[in-house]
């Protein structure tokens, strides 16, 4: 089956079948979240990893170290003049050592780690076979460490392929939703990584084509129950930084930028909003080198740029952007646009979190009078903005110290009474006489 063919169930996803068996399911089968709570997660001889600062601890294991091997290099290290054997079943080598590697890539040992992924790799041949996804997902992993941890591009292309071709070419047996869900999870890495990799060697065409395929699968891994919005978030971030690698000065790059910002901050995580901020000064920054101030996407940006800063409670920060913004988009939408008109709301709200009524209204005031020109008095965003003024003219003492214009000032004069008191008037005429 070919790359083009790789689309025959839903999209860009390999060709499953859902295999139901009674009781238990075979231990191969079994999904590594499985396997993460039936084994511990102790690491036998390699615990002193996160001991490195202790020298006692340190020269003691390796004196341990070089007595086994002086042991087991000479015959008295040997049982009927053999080599003791490591009988340690296969697949709980596979465990210990993906334990070791990630051990060793959260210590910063990057050629450790690899090591150990290659041996992650062999291991996996021999427990689950040649063409079985679980192998695939092991060159995955493998071409993800040589790319973020080498930035070895080739090498990264090279596993990836690999773990693709296996994905693809074969039948994927899954028992349950969640097995399903995880080979869609390792296809996903599969192009993920590969287009990357393929950027980085400046193979743009087979890069897109990945980044096309990375967003079917994201969409199918989507429709799946068991999934947590968090995965399909760090999905749907990773599709956008895919897309992220083209030259300075490309419009595509401040869209890709855009839409990886906008995707931190729909996660709804405080932290992702500092990697937010970064895109979208990032992406301002290609906008006025590529579009120039008086642009449609250098204004879309600096108002998203604003509103995360009033999400963070930055008012100082977003009420220059949004006066500087106004006169921009005067000129590119008119003075009289309902760009404008919400750029006046984002300031009287800002006015309004501070505490400053009396500017919040001169601000609202301003956004009614526009939507009011443009949208009609009759439309929703025009009545929600009178009910507004309403409510913070109906402040104590704020009707009679703040006039917004001369039809407010009329409608507090007292209506006016053709009927005259009579007592008034027979007392006039009686002075009169």
């Amino acid at each position: 089956m070919s790359d083009e063919e790789d689309t025959g169930l839903g999209s860009a996803g390999p060709m499953m079948v859902e295999v139901k068996t009674r009781g238990e399911r075979p231990h191969s089968h079994r999904s590594r979240h499985d396997e993460s709570e039936h084994y511990s997660d102790d690491f036998s001889e390699d615990d002193h990893l996160s001991d490195d600062n202790d020298h006692g601890h340190e020269e003691e294991v390796m004196t341990q170290r070089s007595t086994r091997r002086r042991h087991s290099a000479s015959p008295a290290g040997r049982k009927n003049g053999q080599r003791r054997i490591d009988m340690t079943p296969p697949d709980q080598l596979l465990k210990s050592t993906e334990r070791k590697a990630a051990k060793y890539r959260d210590n910063g040992k990057s050629d450790k780690s690899i090591h150990e992924l290659i041996r992650c790799l062999a291991l996996s041949r021999i427990v689950y076979g040649s063409q079985h996804w679980k192998l695939a997902q092991s060159h995955a992993n493998l071409a993800q460490a040589y790319f973020e941890q080498k930035g070895y591009a080739a090498q990264a292309d090279y596993h990836a392929d690999i773990g693709k071709n296996i994905m693809l070419n074969q039948v994927t047996m899954t028992t349950t939703e969640n097995e399903k869900a995880e080979v869609y999870s390792v296809m996903f890495n599969l192009y993920h990584t590969q287009c990357r990799a393929l950027t980085a060697l400046k193979k743009y065409p087979e890069a897109e084509q990945l980044l096309d395929k990375c967003r079917r699968t994201e969409r199918e891994f989507n429709k799946f129950s068991c999934v947590r919005q968090r995965d399909c978030d760090d999905m749907k971030v990773k599709t956008c930084q895919a897309s992220a690698s083209y030259k300075e000065g490309n419009p595509e790059l401040v869209d890709t930028a855009l839409a990886v910002a906008q995707a931190y901050a729909n996660t709804g995580d405080e932290d992702a909003e500092g990697s937010a901020e970064t895109y979208l000064n990032e992406c301002l920054s290609g906008c006025l080198s590529v579009h120039g101030p008086h642009h449609k996407k250098t204004l879309e940006v600096q108002d998203e740029l604003c509103r995360l800063y009033i999400r963070t409670d930055r008012h100082n920060e977003a009420l220059p952007l949004l006066r500087q913004s106004i006169t921009d988009k005067c000129e590119v939408y008119g003075d009289y646009s309902e760009q404008v008109s919400d750029t006046y709301k984002l300031i009287a709200s800002v006015h309004l979190s501070q505490g400053n009524i009396e500017k919040s209204l001169r601000a609202y005031n301003k956004c009614y009078n526009i939507e009011c020109h443009v949208l009609g008095k009759n439309h929703k965003k025009s009545k929600d903005t009178e009910r507004t003024i309403d409510l913070l003219m109906a402040s104590p003492g704020l009707s009679n110290k703040f006039v917004l214009n001369k039809g407010d000032k009329l409608k507090q004069r007292p209506k006016f009474n053709a009927i005259v008191n009579r007592s008034q008037a027979v007392g006039g005429f009686k002075s009169q006489n």
